[in-house]
């Protein structure tokens, strides 16, 4: 950024961690159990296994679909209880941690940003679809952009984030090059 003649917009990149609740960790662990034990049976679930890991991190509303189908489908099932041990841990999830933070850090926002501007990013539509929900019954501005979109959509929620502000919550679909540095 320094090396060019462009002015490019100043950015603010803000990460922060933040504990899980004793919940939170419960389900986390329950997960990795079942996809050690899972792993060193060699069920040819890979790509499943790492799929849940990823998930679990990401929100409970985004693996709770994937051990679904996994309870549901009897040719891919494998250890039902500790399927149904984990979609139990799911269940036992009031409030989640990521989410009431993220509420913290757009109401920051409101107050330290031009139009209160926070893009968030997500690898999973449920977290995105919880997320938005969530802030959207907080009274926040929201704007959801992922892969359905067509160009022409991706088009108009960028100008709309730009002229309205609020928050912006992109899959990875914002991953494609658009500059939002306005």
């Amino acid at each position: 950024r320094a090396d060019t003649d462009i002015d490019f917009t100043d950015r603010n990149i803000d990460t922060r961690v933040f504990p899980p609740t004793q919940a939170e960790r419960e389900l986390y662990d329950a997960v990795s159990e079942y996809v050690r034990t899972v792993y060193s049976e060699d069920q040819g679930q890979k790509l499943v296994l790492m799929l849940l890991q990823k998930e679990v991190v990401s929100s409970p509303a985004a693996l709770e679909q994937t051990i679904l189908n996994q309870l549901e489908d009897d040719t891919k099932r494998s250890h039902p209880k500790l399927l149904a041990d984990i979609q139990q841990r799911i269940n036992d999830i009031d409030e989640v941690t990521k989410q009431q933070r993220l509420f913290d850090i757009v109401e920051e926002a409101r107050e330290h940003v031009e139009k209160g501007r926070v893009i968030v990013f997500t690898q999973f539509r449920p977290t995105q679809r919880e997320l938005i929900s969530g802030l959207d019954d907080a009274g926040y501005n929201t704007h959801p952009f992922h892969g359905g979109h067509s160009a022409d959509e991706k088009e108009v929620i960028i100008d709309r984030f730009r002229e309205e502000g609020g928050v912006l919550v992109s899959t990875d679909a914002m991953n494609e090059g658009r500059n939002v540095q306005f």
